[in-house]
C-alpha cells in the first residue's frame, strides 16, 4: 500500500529548467560545491536534478545562483533542503527539494515564473526568452 506525504507547498510547482550553481554546508562547515539544472519551480522553491552523493539531508543550508536567462546575470539564493530523493529514472542523480530562505531580486524571479506558468515565452532577436504577456501592444 502506499502512502503520501501531506503536501506542504503554497504554491504549485510547474516543470521547468534553469541553470543552478550552488554550496551545501554540513553543521561542522564542510561545504561541497555543485552545479545542477531544476527539475521544477515555484515561487518559493524548487526541486533540483544533481548527481548523487551522500552529503545532501533535510535541514541542510544552501546557498544558490540560479540563471534566469541564457546570458543573463545569476539570481542569488540561500535556502535549506527540504527533501532528498533518488531519482528513479537515473539511478546515478538524485532529487533535492529546497525552500528559499532568502532571495535576492525577488520580483525579478516572480517575474520569470510568471513567465513559466503563462507559457507564453518566444525568442527575441538575441535569443533571450521573453514573456508576451509583459509587451506591450506596438
Amino acid at each position: 500500500m502506499e502512502t503520501h506525504a501531506k503536501e506542504k507547498r503554497i504554491h504549485d510547482r510547474i516543470p521547468f529548467t534553469l541553470e543552478v550553481k550552488g554550496k551545501a554546508f554540513s553543521g561542522s562547515g564542510k561545504k561541497c560545491r555543485f552545479q545542477c539544472i531544476t527539475e521544477d519551480i515555484c515561487f518559493h522553491g524548487m526541486r533540483l536534478k544533481i548527481h548523487e552523493d551522500s552529503f545532501y539531508h533535510p535541514d541542510q543550508d544552501v546557498k544558490l545562483k540560479i540563471r534566469l536567462y541564457r546570458g543573463d546575470f545569476f539570481l542569488r539564493a540561500t535556502g535549506k533542503i527540504c527533501w532528498v530523493r533518488h531519482s528513479s529514472k537515473t539511478p546515478a542523480h538524485m532529487n533535492i527539494g529546497i525552500r528559499f530562505t532568502r532571495i535576492r531580486r525577488f520580483n525579478a524571479w516572480c517575474d520569470r515564473i510568471n513567465c513559466a506558468f503563462c507559457r507564453k515565452m518566444v525568442k527575441d532577436t538575441k535569443g533571450s526568452e521573453i514573456c508576451l504577456q509583459n509587451q506591450k501592444d506596438s
